[in-house]
């Protein structure tokens, strides 16, 4: 398996695992497993249920055309739903242990997670995704087509324990009272970044983990509707701040 190497804009060095085709294909079967079940429930509805029901031959053939347009889009739908809101995972994929990211080690954006998507039938082409398995096998980042656009690679899921000082008691209670009325305003995404943060911190340089809990305060004070200035104490805003959102606002 080979490795992607990122120096981060605040110079900050990640590393993560690119995925071959091994478990992408276990994680695109699981996914395909659960696409097909929701095809035989749709199957089974538009078979047995819809004749069942008292609708005129117009309504009936109404609701057949949507079945068959949403069964057409199913596949493209639930890679975006699931890619979006579990940040770069599906079904699939969680189980695989692996994660969709931009090539530059960021979050994926909704933005890329279409690209890839949209394009993926060319991947398909011409049958049983030739285009996708070979280039995944020879691309210099395991990507196939969608992703070498899209500006994305498949990697190895860190699943990066959340460490105990999220829920220690050396935060900031008057700090924390201000935050709460805005902590709904953070995302899973800002979790993440945190918990990469304090799990990455003892292996940074001071100069380069003090530059990056500055760029980290900044960036959540400003989506929190806070002035950067009145963060203090970055490494304190960080750990209040992840306290406060593990905990649903509640500290």
């Amino acid at each position: 398996m080979s490795d992607l190497s990122i120096y981060s804009s605040e110079k900050v060095y990640y590393k993560y695992q690119l995925v071959g085709l091994g478990s992408r294909f276990v994680s695109f079967l699981l996914d395909y497993l659960i696409i097909m079940a929701v095809y035989a429930i749709l199957a089974f509805f538009a078979f047995l249920t819809v004749p069942k029901i008292g609708f005129s031959e117009d309504v009936r053939v109404y609701i057949y055309v949507g079945i068959l347009v949403f069964a057409f889009f199913l596949s493209l739908i639930y890679f975006i739903f699931f890619e979006a809101t579990w940040n770069g995972q599906t079904p699939g994929k969680r189980v695989a242990r692996i994660r969709v990211i931009r090539a530059t080690g960021e979050a994926v954006t909704l933005g890329s997670i279409l690209v890839r998507n949209v394009l993926r039938f060319i991947d398909f082409l011409p049958a049983s995704y030739t285009v996708g398995i070979l280039t995944i096998l020879f691309s210099k980042n395991r990507q196939r087509v969608g992703d070498m656009v899209a500006g994305t690679v498949v990697v190895r899921d860190q699943n990066i324990a959340v460490p105990e000082t999220f829920d220690a008691g050396d935060i900031d209670s008057a700090l924390a009272d201000k935050l709460k009325p805005n902590i709904h305003l953070l995302r899973e995404q800002d979790f993440n970044v945190l918990s990469n943060f304090f799990t990455r911190q003892a292996t940074l340089t001071p100069d380069s983990s003090t530059r990056l809990a500055n760029d980290i305060s900044r960036k959540l004070a400003l989506k929190m509707g806070i002035n950067p200035q009145d963060v203090g104490d970055s490494v304190l805003f960080l750990k209040t701040t992840a306290a406060l959102f593990k905990n649903k606002g509640s500290l």
